[in-house]
């Protein structure tokens, strides 16, 4: 049941699109300096949102964990569960959702 509304919470906090951004050197979000809040007539449109939060995988996290195995095996191992469990966008547009 936590899971469920986590995904929930996640899926629905939503901001204007290009609020906020991800600091290229310490990779914490952080607020755009150039944004200029849209007009109500834009911000009716499905494209003009996105997420605040990162999806949740199926594994229950934001993020794969490397896993402990040799270098070689640990590479074909995050591939596969990256194959099976795709990461998005943190910032993606809400219509995207599946």
């Amino acid at each position: 049941m936590r899971a469920t509304l986590a995904r929930i919470f996640h899926a629905t906090a939503i901001v204007p699109k290009g609020l906020f951004i991800i600091d290229a050197d310490t990779e914490e979000v952080k607020f755009a300096e150039d944004f200029a809040f849209p007009k109500t007539d834009e911000l009716r449109d499905i494209k003009a949102w996105s997420n605040v939060h990162p999806i949740i995988l199926k594994a229950g996290r934001c993020t794969h964990v490397p896993v402990n195995l040799p270098e070689e095996e640990a590479t074909a191992a995050m591939e596969e569960l990256e194959a099976k469990d795709p990461v998005c966008e943190r910032f993606r547009d809400i219509g995207e959702h599946a």
